[in-house]
This record gives C-alpha cells, structure tokens and sequence, in this order.
C-alpha cells in the first residue's frame, strides 16, 4: 500500500512532489527494502527543522524547473504552429466587395541568421461560380 501511495505523488514526466514517511519503522533496513527501488536512494533521516527548510527550498526549485518546461513546451508548439499554417486569402471585387476568389496557401517559417523568413506556397485557387 506504501508503494502505491507513492506512486500517485508523481504522474509525469515534468511532475513533482514529496512524500514524508513519519514512522519510525522505515529507520529499519528490512522496511525500507520493501519500497520500490527508484524512492530507496532519497530516504534520510532527518529533524523536523531541517525537513522543512528541505521542503520549501525542493518546492521552490522543482516549481521554477516546472515552469521553465512549460515554457519551452509552449515556444516549441508556437515554432511548429508557425513552421507550419495553413491560410485562406480572400481576394474580393473593390466595387461589390463580392468574394472573387479563394487562395489556399501553406505558410512556411524558417529561422536563419536575421531571424523568420517566411516562405508562401499556393496549394490552390477557388473561384466562385457567378450568382
């Protein structure tokens, strides 16, 4: 039961978070053996004091390490949405303002040294029947 309570702290990858044993029972070796193998090497023994300090200083630095995943994640979605679009451009008539035509085309962006250089393709034309 110990274990899976464990288990249940941490769900992914970018995950974080501490679990206290308060029983005297896991300072014995043969209880500490029953734990899964990835906890045993972070078990210590420690004062209350010192727990905490440890506490608070872990949640400051895994909340930070947290924070600077999500937003690397977030630029690398935003890189690969802005690589890759797909844009429709509506040509209309000045006069009517009546849809002439529809443009279909993929938007490619790509990094070199001045930065974004967007490049256009024309995937296709629609032209819409007369009314």
């Amino acid at each position: 039961a110990v274990n899976q309570a464990l288990g249940r702290v941490i769900r992914h990858r970018h995950d974080y978070g501490a679990v206290i044993l308060l029983d005297h029972r896991f300072a014995e070796a043969r209880n500490r053996d029953g734990l899964s193998k990835w906890v045993r090497p972070h078990l210590r023994e420690e004062t209350f004091g010192s727990t905490t300090r440890a506490l608070v200083q872990f949640f400051k630095v895994s909340k930070a390490k947290a924070e600077k995943a999500k937003a690397i994640a977030s630029q690398s979605l935003e890189m690969n949405q802005r690589q890759n679009s797909l844009a429709l451009k509506y040509e209309d008539n000045e006069e009517d303002k009546q849809v002439r035509k529809i443009v279909a085309i993929k938007r490619s962006e790509n990094v070199d040294n001045d930065g974004f250089v967007s490049q256009d393709q024309i995937l296709g034309e629609i032209e819409p029947a007369a009314r």
